[in-house]
């Protein structure tokens, strides 16, 4: 073996390096990608899915025997919630289920 070939080997030995780093550099940057916007998928998924659902308002009456029109209209009119059913009757307090948002006093 001469110098030349030694050197031609070493070359090819350095560009074959190369090759694979960059490669290796390519498949780790696509599975970050890909996990990551997997990540945000799945929760834009749970997301829009929650939209959906249908929400139940229950508040006590104002002391002032005011509704709250104003809010719930500002909850219905927003396009992240649904809501269909809003009450300050006491009596229909065993209608609170896990979709249900309860407005306290401030």
């Amino acid at each position: 073996m001469n110098g030349q070939t030694i050197y031609q080997y070493l070359s090819n030995l350095d560009l074959l390096i190369g090759i694979l780093t960059i490669l290796l550099s390519m498949a780790i940057g696509a599975f970050t990608t890909y996990k990551v916007l997997n990540i945000l998928l799945k929760r834009e998924k749970i997301f829009f899915n929650n939209l959906q659902r249908k929400i139940k308002v229950f508040y006590p009456p104002y002391e002032n025997k005011k509704e709250m029109e104003v809010e719930f209209e500002e909850i219905k009119n927003n396009r992240l919630f649904n809501a269909d059913f809003k009450t300050c009757d006491i009596r229909k307090i065993n209608n609170i289920d896990a979709k249900s948002l309860v407005r306290g006093y401030l």
